[in-house]
């Protein structure tokens, strides 16, 4: 039975397996399009039980775009984004911005594409060309309020100076060189890349763009590469609303070296530029490594005897990755998928945010069978082969790294340590007195932009509300006198958490505060730190001489942590509306409600000043 015959019997969840299934599998243009096609026809209610994201993106056409959207729409469904997309005339993306043309700005996008590549471009001053394009930037910032996706500008296949072209300023090659430099150099947090050049270069620029086609119908890329355009595309849209993975689960033998450790011994597996195999293991873990260094968390989960899998860490002088690069390190004979659920539970993140790598075809069906929510990255035989098939999944794309990226191994290592010192100390109390926390809260500002938002995208359990922001979303609230804005850091003996919770309330008109936003990641629960940060919230509230708060829990499949977090906090529940969750109110005039609130026993100690 096809997928239109089940979407026809309402059987949406076979339906949707099926769409995924071919989107996973197929690469051929008419499949996807199928998909993207019948992926309207499920309702959208339905992809909202199933946690979906529903986003609206607007396509601002310097070339025929139909091709190129309907096969982003079928990937973005991987990463579970609905899409919706407005498109704007072909060649007219520049006068539909600065004539705030009313159909896109009633559409309201929350993303914009621009689908621009060198045919777009003057050749005529770099500096003109750079502030051609930042101003439509702004304009569009300006009018639509939304992030940018833009398409780096691809060089040109003809070189009319051949080899010269390289060193010749006037060049059409040196001119695009210069102008994708500058832009990405100048370019605000707010505005992401498509890396088209990169895609053509990958691919081949003599086949990258099918010339005949072009000249038919403007369409920018060859039929035979419209899905590596559009799955490229896909992961940057899907990265700017918070849709990347975070965590790396590797096995060990025949992945990260060749050969069985406990067979071949820790001198006989082959990792090293002694050998082609070793060679290859000694390129996947150096692109392993990378994502470490830029703030992917990196895990192992072996079958082996533990002390036997750590050995070649410590005993190989060639290996790449090191014992300190791995957060979480489980070796045992247990099934792979109960010690999945294990390391999500140790770095308390979400199976969701996992991506799993083993070389054994076996063990990958087992854990897509046992945790569909887990990427299974499907590798081949050939070593030499891991790197580029890791990478071209884009599962850890990302449009910004953060100070707290740089750190992340250093956070989750902390967390091992904070949870053997926990079986050692008497009550859970004397555990946190033991931590010597320091905690600061601060408004919202543009150095921490970046990670405010990325925060505000990928945070599901403690999160009251679950609302998704752009960073040109958050920017528009920094310093806003209509909202009341806190992060908070945390710190303790082990290290520093960074910036680890964001609060978002709006002022209305009867001098209420209204929480649209309050989250904190899951690494540090239970430290009291929401308490710490509520109590600046009220400060603040009361010094703007508000009246009262009003809170309202938008239950989802991952959130229950935080039910009753109002009432923990000294809300009293008012009467709720059927499927919107519950409302509550804080009354600033009780001083009994702010005395409770004050008086609360906490281990945290409070930093002056916001660092980093």
């Amino acid at each position: 039975m096809g997928f239109k015959e089940l979407i026809r019997e309402a059987r949406y969840t076979d339906a949707l397996q099926m769409l995924l299934e071919i989107v996973k599998h197929s690469e051929d243009p008419n499949d996807l399009i199928a998909v993207s096609r019948n992926i309207s026809k499920i309702p959208g209610s339905f992809y909202r039980e199933q946690g979906f994201l529903p986003k609206k993106i607007a396509v601002l056409a310097g070339y025929s775009c139909d091709f190129i959207t309907a096969v982003t729409r079928t990937y973005l469904l991987q990463h579970k984004i609905i899409a919706d997309f407005h498109q704007t005339e072909y060649g007219l993306y520049e006068q539909a911005i600065h004539s705030r043309d009313k159909q896109l700005v009633s559409f309201a996008p929350d993303l914009c594409y621009f689908c621009v590549g060198s045919d777009q471009l003057g050749f005529l001053d770099v500096s003109d060309e750079i502030a051609r394009w930042r101003a439509l930037w702004q304009s569009t910032s300006a009018l639509l309020s939304c992030d940018i996706v833009m398409n780096s500008f691809e060089e040109p296949l003809h070189r009319v100076f051949g080899n010269f072209e390289c060193k010749w300023q006037p060049s059409a090659s040196h001119f695009v060189r210069s102008v994708n430099a500058q832009l990405a150099q100048l370019a605000p947090g707010s505005v992401h890349f498509n890396d088209v050049n990169f895609l053509a270069g990958y691919h081949g620029r003599k086949n990258w763009r099918d010339e005949r086609l072009y000249d038919m119908a403007k369409v920018p890329v060859s039929y035979d590469y419209l899905s590596a355009y559009a799955r490229n595309l896909a992961a940057v849209c899907a990265s700017a609303f918070g849709r990347s993975k975070k965590c790396l689960v590797l096995d060990l033998d025949n992945t990260l070296w060749g050969g069985v450790v406990a067979d071949d011994g820790v001198g006989g597996i082959q990792i090293g530029n002694d050998s082609a195999g070793g060679e290859a293991y000694l390129r996947f873990q150096s692109y392993v490594r990378g994502l470490k260094d830029r703030g992917v968390i990196l895990a192992v989960c072996s079958k082996n005897a533990e002390g036997l899998a750590r050995e070649p860490f410590t005993a190989r002088a060639e290996m790449v990755l090191k014992l300190e690069d791995i957060s979480c390190f489980v070796a045992n004979w247990r099934p792979k998928p109960e010690n999945l659920v294990a390391i999500s539970q140790q770095l308390e993140i979400g199976l969701d945010s996992m991506v799993f790598v083993d070389d054994n075809p076996m063990e990958r069906d087992y854990v897509r069978q046992s945790l569909p929510q887990i990427e299974v990255v499907e590798l081949g035989e050939d070593p030499s082969t891991y790197t580029a098939t890791l990478s071209r999944a884009h599962y850890f794309e990302t449009v910004a790294v953060t100070g707290d990226d740089l750190k992340r191994t250093e956070q989750y290592r902390g967390n091992s340590l904070r949870h053997e010192l926990l079986t050692t100390v008497g009550n859970y109390e004397d555990f946190l007195k033991s931590l010597e926390m320091k905690a600061c809260v601060r408004p919202f500002d543009l150095a921490n932009l970046s990670r405010i938002t990325q925060l505000i995208n990928k945070t599901n359990q403690f999160n009251v509300t679950t609302k998704r922001r752009t960073e040109s979303d958050v920017s528009r609230i920094v310093g806003n006198d209509g909202f009341i804005t806190a992060f908070a850091r945390l710190s303790d003996r082990f290290g520093d958490h960074g910036l680890v919770s964001a609060f978002i309330g709006e002022i209305s008109s009867g001098r209420e505060l209204r929480v649209d936003t309050w989250l904190m990641s899951c690494r540090v629960l239970k430290r009291g730190l929401e308490l710490f940060l509520f109590q600046e919230i009220v400060r603040q509230a009361i010094k703007r001489q508000l009246v009262c708060i009003r809170g309202q829990y938008i239950p989802t499949a991952k959130n229950q942590l935080v039910e009753m977090l109002f009432e923990e906090m000294g809300f009293s529940r008012d009467s709720d509306t059927p499927g919107d969750g519950t409302f509550w109110h804080y009354d600033l005039t009780d001083q009994t409600t702010l005395h409770t609130t004050f008086h609360q026993t906490l281990c945290i100690e409070r930093m002056e000043q916001a660092e980093g």
